[in-house]
């Protein structure tokens, strides 16, 4: 006998004297994996994703060694927007099977394809926000976000689940209904989906979708155990065998008091083999308690090194976002449009960016503050001399907020202000502005002119 697990050959016995493997069992064990694996890869064909994912998972609970099933419902979560299991999933297979497996070939082209994780990312993080909006109770919001987020994964069933539930809770049942009947036609036994369309119609069991998933005919892709050969023929002599065992009794029986003693003392060495494979089997099983920690132990190291390449996507993500910001905000300065670039660069957050881009915000700041200085210092001097005193002042103070100590019109800007405060019968706050005209621009323009106004204030 050859052992399925170790390859030992050996004479005598069902266990395995190398691994300690019961052989029979284990060779069940495996053809049963085996059969729940294509029964997975029957449903996925037939759209059968939730079928398919609880047959490969039973199929990897009775063989976790089983690379084919594993790499199965990676692809399955793939399909369906679950790119962190289905990664989790063929890091495991490439950690058994490292040549000719096509998980590894599954990994190289998620590393290659960065712009497409990129976007799947980008819907994980859009499915996330729409949590947050539906705990905001911003039914709306949350809409806005999974549409977008099933626009750069059409196939992300958890977005749509949720989708249709923000349909259901705004009481647009019509919308929902569209929603689940896409969903089935991705996953014809989605649990999630049927129970929304029972809540809509309690009447049917599900929406008829038009022509139905054509089920696939499935080749075993994995070569089963043989099975069982039947021993008895239809011209078998059955008779004739009853005839010589009754034939035979007497003589058998005297032949076992005989050697009864003996049989004895085997039956002994028997128990004493038993014993002896308990305890080897304890053992087994130990090592297996073992093996199962270290694999989840690898488990948790994969599930930190995805948190830990999310992260820097994010982060890459969001440092791209203010690149783009930067962009429109310059682009805006050379279209003049001084203030529209302005608001752009505020609101664009400087912690963590690199010197380079600090400096590209600088110039922003730097080009577009004088020009809005003197905007609005022209229109506040227009609005004065045309009496528009609130709207003048209004003006000025635009001005003000853009100005810097070496701008040549901030004396020009005070010395206005101040007039419009004593034409407002606020002298306290005329006095403030000229008094700031003779401290801050001493070879201003507008020095003798403030000098003139404090002195005739008292």
């Amino acid at each position: 006998m050859k052992c399925p697990n170790c390859e030992m050959e050996f004479e005598s016995g069902h266990i395995c004297p190398a691994c300690k493997v019961d052989v029979p069992l284990f060779s069940k064990t495996v053809h049963i994996s085996d059969s729940l694996y294509n029964a997975g890869l029957a449903r996925a064909k037939s759209a059968d994703m939730t079928g398919a994912i609880e047959s490969l998972k039973k199929s990897l609970t009775l063989n976790k060694n089983n690379v084919a099933a594993r790499n199965l419902i990676g692809l399955i979560y793939f399909e369906i927007g679950k790119t962190g299991d289905a990664l989790k999933e063929w890091r495991i297979s490439a950690s058994l099977i490292v040549e000719e497996n096509p998980a590894v070939q599954y990994i190289q082209q998620m590393q290659k394809n960065i712009r497409q994780m990129e976007k799947l990312n980008d819907a994980v993080h859009m499915y996330n926000m729409a949590f947050d909006y539906i705990r905001q109770k911003s039914d709306d919001m949350a809409i806005i976000q999974l549409k977008k987020a099933i626009e750069l994964n059409p196939k992300f069933i958890d977005a749509l689940n949720l989708l249709s539930l923000c349909y259901l809770m705004q009481g647009d049942n019509d919308k929902a209904v569209g929603v689940i009947e896409k969903i089935l036609t991705l996953d014809v036994n989605n649990a999630i989906a049927l129970q929304y369309y029972r809540q809509i119609l309690p009447g049917k069991t599900r929406p008829e979708l038009g022509r139905s998933a054509k089920k696939a005919a499935v080749a075993p892709a994995v070569r089963l155990l043989p099975g069982a050969p039947s021993w008895f023929g239809r011209s078998f002599p059955v008779a004739g065998i009853i005839a010589f065992i009754l034939g035979g009794l007497s003589a058998f029986a005297v032949l076992y008091i005989l050697i009864l003693p003996e049989r004895i003392a085997a039956k002994d060495l028997e128990i004493e083999k038993l014993q002896n494979d308990r305890v080897a089997q304890v053992q087994l099983l130990r090592e297996q308690f073992d093996s199962a920690d270290a694999e989840l132990k690898e488990l948790r190291d994969s599930e930190k090194a995805l948190n830990d390449e999310n992260e820097v996507l994010r982060a890459q993500i969001e440092l791209n976002d203010r690149i783009n910001r930067i962009v429109d905000a310059e682009r805006r300065v050379d279209r003049q449009e001084y203030q529209e670039a302005v608001d752009a660069a505020a609101s664009i957050s400087a912690d963590g960016l690199p010197s380079d881009l600090l400096e590209r915000l600088q110039n922003i700041r730097n080009e577009a503050y004088p020009q809005l200085t003197k905007k609005y210092y022209n229109d506040g001097v227009r609005l004065y001399n045309s009496r528009q005193y609130d709207e003048s002042r209004l003006e000025f103070e635009n001005a003000m907020r853009y100005m810097r100590s070496e701008d040549d019109l901030g004396d020009d800007v005070l010395y206005y202000l101040g007039r419009i405060a004593v034409l407002a019968n606020d002298l306290d706050g005329a006095r403030v502005y000229f008094q700031r005209v003779l401290d801050e621009y001493p070879d201003g323009n507008q020095i003798s002119n403030a000098r003139s106004r404090l002195n005739s204030l008292g």
